[in-house]
């Protein structure tokens, strides 16, 4: 058993691996979470420079009528072409791994137990130094592709751009500290979410 008290796992995964979901049941364990797709959206809109700088490379219409990011406009605009999508990230992710590297020294510190932070771009952000280990979900692509479909109600064209701008799956499986393959039921998911769950919370004294 090891002297440190807390456990900080990135969560990652391309989209439509089920990571989202992986996470949900690791906090009803008991795991704090912090969900990064929410965490941005929230330093974008109360974020000047981030603003500011949106603005200025997009355009007034990216805002809605309340001054608030219109979120699904947006994202139209990022993946039409990979470039913009290079901007969006270049404007947002220094401000983003600097609030949560703060976050996650705060509950190092504060906290006790285990917190997973969920973050699809975990290696894209180059992230991977604020987190004790990494656990990476996976899934056949035609899966994913099915699930985004079905559940999310995307168009292929979206599916193609999101998947094609994120690291590959293989890449992220080599970094792991734990790999979780997501081709079954809900409830096959659940069940590696608890082993993972006991083992890392054996290693919290």
């Amino acid at each position: 058993m090891s002297d440190k008290n807390t456990i900080i796992a990135g969560i990652t995964g391309g989209t439509g691996t089920g990571k989202s979901l992986f996470c949900k049941f690791l906090q009803d364990l008991g795991a704090a979470v912090i969900d990064v797709d929410n965490f941005a959206k929230q330093l974008m809109n109360k974020s000047d420079s981030i603003r500011n700088s949106l603005r200025s490379e997009f355009g007034d219409k990216i805002f809605d009528l309340s001054g608030k990011i219109n979120s699904k406009h947006l994202s139209e605009i990022v993946l039409k072409g990979n470039e913009n999508f290079k901007k969006l990230n270049k404007i947002v992710w220094p401000e983003l791994i600097c609030n949560l590297k703060t976050s996650v020294e705060n509950f190092r510190e504060n906290g006790k137990g285990l917190l997973v932070v969920d973050m699809a771009v975990l290696f894209e952000a180059k992230a991977a130094d604020l987190f004790d280990l990494i656990i990476v979900i996976d899934s056949p692509i035609r899966t994913r592709i099915h699930r985004l479909r079905k559940y999310k109600g995307w168009p292929e064209d979206r599916i193609s751009a999101i998947i094609s701008a994120q690291t590959e799956q293989t890449a992220k499986l080599e970094a792991a500290d734990y790999s979780v393959t997501n081709n079954g039921s809900s409830d096959a998911l659940k069940k590696q979410a608890n082993e993972i769950f006991i083992k890392l919370m054996n290693d919290i004294k």
